[in-house]
């Protein structure tokens, strides 16, 4: 029992040391306002969002896909990056890949897969919010120039999908394969 004791007090206090240095680093940090969406993120956006609509499957076209736009230009009109929900273009993507990430300009994609298992507006606003994030960081300007990184990484995770389906259909063959071994083997 003491030594039970004694980890509760050192966890508490290690959390709590956690917590106050987090609190003075934060008080040291200055808080940046997020520029606005240039003319060169827009026009770079708005050349890449045919190739993506493209890769994805197109808009999804569903009775949920305003109430996701919506959702969607709400979280992203509170970053400050643009005054109105227009400066915005968030697409509701016709894709099974579990997937949702932003370009430059203003473009929020998610897919009906990622949509399906949020379980709450909120765990979907998360998502959204998080790749306003990435837009308001300017994430972009860390990619290779030229690259079109979002076709990258999409055509890299559809192949990762694919992969793993094979990979789960094989596995269920020589688990089904090793039961007829099995029942084969006892019957001798």
């Amino acid at each position: 029992m003491p030594v039970r004791k004694l980890l509760l007090t050192i966890g508490a206090s290690m959390l709590a040391m956690s917590c106050a240095t987090t609190e003075v680093a934060e008080a040291k940090k200055k808080p940046s306002v997020p520029k606005s969406i240039s003319p060169q993120e827009k026009q770079q956006g708005a050349k890449l969002h045919p190739e993506i609509l493209k890769e994805f499957g197109g808009n999804y076209e569903s009775p949920q896909t305003d109430y996701v736009v919506r959702v969607g230009k709400n979280i992203a009109v509170q970053s400050g990056l643009g005054n109105a929900q227009s400066d915005f273009t968030v697409s509701f993507l016709n894709s099974p890949v579990n997937n949702a990430f932003a370009i430059p300009g203003g473009y929020i994609y998610i897919t009906r897969q990622l949509t399906a298992l949020c379980n709450s507006e909120a765990e979907m606003a998360g998502v959204l919010g998080h790749e306003v994030g990435h837009v308001a960081a300017r994430h972009s300007k860390n990619a290779n120039a030229g690259r079109h990184w979002p076709v990258f990484w999409a055509r890299w995770a559809l192949l990762a999908v694919h992969c793993w389906a094979i990979a789960a259909v094989w596995l269920a063959l020589w688990a089904v394969l090793q039961r007829n071994i099995q029942a084969l083997w006892h019957k001798c």
